[in-house]
């Protein structure tokens, strides 16, 4: 893989689960609240699994943004992204329509499209597991990425994949809106 590939996919995981970290610390009761509405895991436990969750959000952003201890971030990373997929189409075959908890708040309700979002991080997260443990990779695996912390560079670009993603994710509804914009 190139390393401008990785330095971006790393950057991309790592700034949605900076971004869900923090999002969720500013709003830990809601984001417990979020955990309970899923109804996977007993109520009792909601609170001491929403605090493990932020941690190892924390973790997987740390680890993606330095480069560093990558053999614990990256299989953490799909680790968190399995769970969340299963929980998310639990409820969906379950058709319980309850608020994403992705970003804390009570935005976003799960869907299509959110199992959708956690799938394409996986496949970027697959990607960055097949680089570490490749031949050529196994150093970057055991010591870190040899470009280190990630660039500026990768940041942007890491940030308008992020947003560009989320255009097509909405295109219904960006759709909506220009028609609506263009009714008036």
């Amino acid at each position: 893989m190139n390393a401008g590939i990785e330095e971006v996919l790393r950057a991309v995981i790592g700034l949605v689960f900076a971004w869900s970290a923090c999002t969720k610390l500013v709003s830990p009761v809601a984001f417990v609240n979020g955990v309970r509405r899923y109804e996977i895991l007993p109520s009792s436990m909601s609170t001491a699994f929403a605090g493990c969750l932020i941690s190892a959000e924390v973790v997987v952003a740390t680890t993606h943004l330095s480069g560093h201890l990558l053999v614990i971030g990256i299989p953490l990373g799909l680790l968190l992204l399995s769970a969340f997929g299963i929980a998310v189409a639990t409820n969906l075959i379950r058709q319980r329509f309850v608020p994403c908890a992705c970003f804390a708040g009570e935005g976003e309700v799960i869907s299509a499209r959110v199992l959708s979002r956690l799938g394409s991080l996986a496949v970027a997260e697959g990607a960055l597991l097949a680089f570490a443990v490749a031949p050529t990779g196994v150093g970057n695996w055991v010591m870190g990425s040899p470009q280190g912390t990630v660039s500026m560079e990768a940041v942007g670009v890491a940030a308008l994949f992020i947003q560009v993603t989320l255009w097509v994710l909405s295109w219904r509804e960006i759709v909506t809106l220009a028609r609506r914009l263009t009714a008036t």
